[in-house]
């Protein structure tokens, strides 16, 4: 059975718009990285994560290069629980809770 969502993604531009800290979002950004690949700029790449109020941090759904200095260059975020299914309730994480502190 196929369930579509009637949302609309709505993509903003980081760093002109800043997302709510410590909610899943949905992250592009560039495959280069920082400092950047020169293979993959250009390059982009989709993930979830989320803003800690001061950078963003990637959860999933991308595999980071094998070098220590290396940041997620985040081009765009969205909101990732209207893009969910009704009824789908994500499991409870506490990086989420509205106590967490870094």
């Amino acid at each position: 059975m196929t369930q579509r969502t009637l949302q609309t993604i709505e993509w903003n531009a980081y760093p002109l718009q800043i997302p709510p800290a410590n909610e899943r979002l949905l992250l592009i950004l560039s495959a280069a990285g920082q400092p950047p690949s020169l293979k993959l700029i250009g390059k982009s790449e989709v993930a979830i994560g989320y803003w800690t109020g001061d950078a963003f941090r990637v959860i999933s759904g991308f595999l980071r290069p094998r070098l220590t200095d290396w940041q997620p260059a985040i081009t765009h975020w969205a909101r990732l629980a209207p893009c969910l299914p009704q009824a789908i309730d994500l499991v409870r994480d506490r990086r989420f809770d509205p106590d967490v502190r870094d």
